[in-house]
């Protein structure tokens, strides 16, 4: 059907607008001015013997009664702001019709060089229009069809049609890059949108792994304790009473030793899983780098560390969790082949905050492994591992205030930052900085 078409043309001419701006655009104020000063150029054009006699301007009817319907359009689309965007859109329709049509008239009406500046007041007002408008086909007949019309009716000289057409021209190509500019602020606008639902999706996976992660632990605890209990009961009973042979009481007691460990152990496990929020104290920065740099503390299964720029600032936070995190990092640069690690920091964010980076030199980790890094039960390339190492590192750097992230990781090495507020040294004496120092481990536990 022939109808469907220019439905489709006036949709898109409707969807290009933007109904709130055009009312905006139309408020009476604004209405009234221009409406104002475009028939006053026409009455002083015809009236006023001096001016008359340059343009030789004769019938100012037209352009006064296209200004005034202009005018009336445009206080129609203020007063139905809010309501039906067809109506509006019909309403800018003729407004940029009639408005575009009030200089070129009086320029084919007028002589030069009085009708070439007519015509330079239609190029600026097609300018701005090109940056109002998205370019569509009924909004680009809108603006020029009737001006074209006049041009071609009546008796135009050349250098008024040039700018008449230059003039439309710079329209199709300002609002064809208006809508582009468009097109590409609803595509970012649309992505975000999509970016947060993800991040939204992906934070209430993680806090349901999190909830299922405690439940199961709970869950292994409580069979653990129920399976080990009669079996320690027996033993002790074993043991106390004297029901074995001499020779195997050693034995007995070396069990019952190693089955407190596991329980202990399966405790231990469980309260770290929980990771609750710990109580904020401040510590000195530069005595937590010396236990990995001070040779006469040993830290085992470490790779050779070398501490650089460690600034002289009383962090707020857990020692014992940054501690924990420091060495889980450490231990997986040393499992995944890694030699040496630097610890360098830096005071940022005005002071507020000091940023601690471990870079270590091994292989890097593959994508899938850095997508998935800090989510429960990831592993990679260890066998007996529980997976949830650098879970409970970020959210022990995370219950007092700080943060852990993956900063880079490629075949040069990789990089973790931990970030932690600075608390206020007030009354404290900071200890000897450390610019640079270094501690190897070879691997049996001495320095």
């Amino acid at each position: 059907m022939p109808t469907r078409p220019l439905k489709n043309l006036w949709k898109a001419y409707v969807e290009s607008l933007d109904p709130v701006a055009a009312a905006r655009e139309c408020h009476p104020l604004s209405v009234a001015i221009i409406v104002g000063v475009m028939v006053s150029t026409a009455l002083v054009a015809r009236y006023v013997p001096s001016v008359h006699k340059l343009t030789q301007f004769h019938d100012p009817a037209l352009p006064v009664t296209l200004a005034l319907l202009g005018g009336a359009c445009s206080l129609g689309t203020w007063w139905l702001r809010g309501g039906s965007a067809y109506r509006i859109a019909f309403l800018q329709f003729l407004d940029v019709a009639f408005y575009g049509m009030v200089p070129v008239v009086m320029a084919v009406l007028s002589a030069p060089p009085a009708a070439h500046v007519f015509a330079a007041l239609y190029f600026v007002m097609l300018l701005r229009w090109g940056l109002f408008y998205s370019l569509t086909l009924i909004g680009t007949v809108s603006a020029v069809a009737g001006p074209i019309a006049f041009c071609g009716a009546l008796q135009t000289d050349v250098l008024t049609w040039m700018i008449v057409l230059i003039a439309d021209l710079v329209y199709v190509n300002t609002a064809l890059n208006t809508r582009r500019r468009r097109a590409e602020t609803l595509r970012n606008s649309r992505s975000e949108d999509i970016i947060k639902k993800i991040d939204a999706l992906l934070l209430e996976r993680h806090e349901a792994a999190s909830a299922e992660l405690k439940t199961s632990m709970a869950v292994l605890m409580h069979k653990l304790k129920n399976d080990l209990g009669p079996v320690m009961w027996n033993l002790d009973f074993i043991h106390e009473n004297g029901g074995l042979r001499p020779d195997a009481d050693q034995s007995l007691s070396d069990a019952i030793a190693t089955l407190n460990q596991a329980t202990e152990t399966a405790q231990s496990f469980l309260r770290d899983i929980r990771v609750e929020s710990a109580n904020p104290r401040t510590f000195w920065l530069t005595e937590l780098a010396q236990s990995y740099s001070q040779p006469d503390l040993q830290k085992p299964l470490q790779p050779r560390v070398v501490c650089m720029d460690i600034p002289n600032v009383l962090v707020c936070g857990s020692r014992e969790y940054l501690d924990l995190a420091l060495l889980n990092l450490l231990e997986n640069a040393k499992q995944a082949g890694a030699t040496r690690v630097t610890l360098r920091g830096e005071v940022q964010f005005g002071g507020t905050k000091v940023s601690l980076k471990l870079a270590d030199n091994g292989p890097g980790l593959p994508q899938t492994v850095r997508e998935r890094l800090f989510l429960p039960f990831n592993t990679y390339g260890k066998s007996n591992s529980t997976g949830v190492g650098m879970y409970l590192s970020r959210r022990m750097i995370e219950t007092t205030g700080g943060t852990l992230t993956l900063e880079s990781s490629g075949p040069e090495g990789t990089c973790f930052e931990i970030v932690l507020p600075i608390g206020s040294t007030r009354g404290s004496t900071p200890p000897a900085p450390i610019l640079r120092a270094e501690c190897t481990d070879s691997g049996d536990g001495k320095p």
